[in-house]
């Protein structure tokens, strides 16, 4: 995701934009974005049925997990990673 969102940085900018409106909304039955992240979860869940992540793990924040974290990354492109010791 994260080369995505480099790749793309209008789509990240609608994004951000778009979370600025989710606070206070509801969701609504036929609403297109509820339907991609729970395709989304439902791949998370294969995975862990196929042995490949740990099911312990809830596949909701599986996703928020990896998603932020492209998100952050492609929002600080000037981040310099100091080598540990």
């Amino acid at each position: 995701m994260f080369d995505y969102f480099v790749a793309r940085p209008d789509h990240y900018r609608l994004i951000a934009w778009g979370r600025l409106e989710l606070p206070g909304t509801t969701a609504v039955a036929d609403d297109p974005a509820q339907a991609v992240l729970a395709r989304k979860i439902d791949q998370i869940r294969q995975v862990q049925q196929a042995g490949q992540l740990d099911p312990a793990w809830d596949p909701a924040d599986v996703g928020v997990t990896f998603t932020t974290g492209d998100i952050l990354h492609a929002d600080h492109d000037g981040v310099v990673l100091l080598p540990t010791t």
